[in-house]
């Protein structure tokens, strides 16, 4: 997290924009909503678990949503 906000905060004075620091602190917040609350953070792993092993759609099997 810290080598994220040092990066946000370098591309901000870069870009002359506070957007990069804007979007750190929006990623921040997300993480210490999820952590602080059990109930989203089983549901945060289960879905991160989910996509890291599903596997990609091919021509022989289509996407089905």
């Amino acid at each position: 997290m810290q080598a994220t906000k040092d990066d946000a905060f370098a591309k901000a004075v870069e870009w002359q924009s506070l957007s990069p620091v804007q979007s750190w602190v929006l990623a921040w917040a997300r993480d210490i909503e999820i952590a602080r609350r059990p109930d989203l953070s089983a549901r945060y792993a289960r879905a991160k678990s989910n996509l890291e092993h599903e596997i990609p759609p091919s021509p022989k099997r289509p996407c089905v949503n």
